[in-house]
C-alpha cells in the first residue's frame, strides 16, 4: 500500500506498507527475509529518508 502522510517539519511524504505472506514459512523467517531485502534492494535504498516504510508479515 502506498499513500501520503503529512509531517509538520517536511510537509507531505510517501508512506509505504509492504505485506508478505509465504505459506509454510515461519513468521520470524519471513520478517528476517523482508528486513534483509529492504536493506539490500535498490528500490528501498532510493526511498531511504524520503518515505516511511513499514514491513508487515501477514
Amino acid at each position: 500500500m502506498v499513500g501520503l502522510t503529512e509531517e509538520d517539519h517536511v510537509g507531505f511524504r510517501l508512506a509505504v506498507e509492504l505485506h508478505a505472506h509465504i505459506p509454510g514459512v515461519a513468521h520470524t523467517q519471513i520478517q528476517r527475509l523482508m528486513e534483509e531485502a529492504h536493506r539490500t534492494c535498490p528500490y528501498p535504498k532510493a526511498l531511504r529518508g524520503e518515505a516511511s516504510v513499514e514491513l508487515v508479515v501477514d
